[in-house]
């Protein structure tokens, strides 16, 4: 046990009784490492009378859903990510009209939309209205001509929220672009 205690930087005067070491270390680790790598960890433990003197540790790999889950826990924020492992997460509501917007060009499937390649009036109304709004009167399929010239080839990976963003963000700076105020 002296030996894991050193290994992990714990000076023997912490944690002295086992059940804390196991309860604010282990438990907190292993919860951890089964979040977020591609296997999972137990361990044993190994006694003398009461005390334990031991631990033999376990690594399995996980299987394909859960290496799944994983991947996908990787790749979010590392905000939240102690409240979704304890499934104490909030969800947020968010208002109408944004959630319209973003409805419309998020799919939860591999088949998100992009912006699309002709004219807004008739692919992306959604989109062809951020534009009216935020640009002016400018006519806004030639808006969406500068914008695909001025992104290039990372259009292609813009989906969802950051696709409506990066729109709004260019329609806003379209005006001032143009020398109008």
């Amino acid at each position: 046990m002296q030996a894991l205690r050193a290994a992990l930087g714990i000076p023997p005067e912490v944690y002295t009784d086992f059940a804390q070491l196991r309860r604010k270390v282990l438990e907190k680790a292993k919860a951890e490492i089964d979040q977020l790598a591609h296997f999972r960890v137990e361990w044993r433990e190994m006694r003398q009378g009461r005390t334990v003197t031991e631990l033999e540790f376990r690594f399995e790999p996980k299987g394909a859903p859960e290496v799944i889950e994983t991947v996908d826990e990787l790749d979010r924020h590392s905000s939240g990510r102690k409240a979704r492992r304890e499934g104490t997460a909030e969800t947020v509501s968010v208002a109408p009209t944004i959630a319209a917007v973003t409805k419309a060009l998020t799919v939860s499937t591999a088949s998100e939309k992009t912006f699309p390649r002709g004219s807004l009036t008739y692919e992306a109304p959604e989109l062809r209205e951020i534009g009216l709004r935020h640009g002016g009167g400018w006519s806004v399929d030639m808006m969406a001509d500068a914008y695909r010239q001025h992104m290039g080839d990372r259009l292609e990976k813009l989906r969802g929220k950051k696709l409506i963003d990066s729109w709004t963000g260019f329609c806003e700076s379209w005006l001032s672009r143009r020398g109008r105020p």
